[in-house]
């Protein structure tokens, strides 16, 4: 018997396959809504570009538009809808002096919302102030796309222009030349290459 391996749909794009047929749904309803901005996050987090070195326009694009789509569905939720989709996060500092946001901190944040009304202009506010993995990650990539679309531009990535506002150097890698340059200084040095994972240190010691 002939085994084969079957290629499998790769994750995000079922993700983006179920966001696509919740938003086009024929009787939409906050299930609907619901779902959509589950699927439409998951995607985003998941989400691969065709190629692992760079990523064409066109992709960024659309994963732009559709990561504005995502945060506009999110302004339709209420705050205990958006709780139930995205749990807060376990996480306690334990400590007053620590600034870092943590679960007592989104929770004590959540009491000046109204829980049954819909974020609306105030979702920008509100995911600032919430602890969840999931909208952190979200957060990240859409900060990274819209750098992508900046660099594309010829403009410097978000970073890269608060590095310069605030005089914190940045580099870039060349791996092809085995060098990392100062975007500041224009000055130039070399790194070591990690050896491959395959490669393992023999010993020249010939046995007799």
């Amino acid at each position: 018997m002939e085994l084969r391996v079957v290629q499998g749909t790769p994750i995000y794009k079922r993700y983006l396959k179920a966001f696509t047929n919740e938003i086009h749904s024929k009787n939409p309803d906050r299930v609907s809504l619901r779902r959509a901005v589950l699927y439409g996050v998951k995607y985003i987090n998941t989400h691969k570009y065709a190629h692992k070195e760079y990523a064409e326009r066109e992709e960024i694009e659309l994963k732009f538009k559709i990561i504005q789509a995502v945060k506009s569905l999110m302004e339709l939720l209420t705050p205990k809808e958006f709780v139930n989709l995205f749990p807060i996060e376990k996480e306690y500092n334990h400590s007053k002096d620590d600034c870092w946001k943590d679960y007592f901190y989104t929770v004590n944040k959540l009491k000046t919302y109204n829980m049954g009304s819909p974020l609306g202009d105030k979702f920008e506010d509100f995911i600032w102030d919430y602890t969840n993995n999931e909208i952190s990650r979200f957060a990240v990539e859409t900060l990274s796309t819209a750098s992508k679309l900046r660099q594309l531009d010829g403009q410097p990535s978000i970073m890269e222009e608060f590095a310069e506002k605030n005089n914190i150097p940045t580099y870039t890698l060349n791996k092809k030349d085995g060098y990392i340059i100062n975007n500041q200084t224009h000055r130039s040095m070399p790194f070591k290459r990690k050896a491959p994972e395959y490669l393992k240190l023999v010993s020249n010691h010939i046995p007799k």
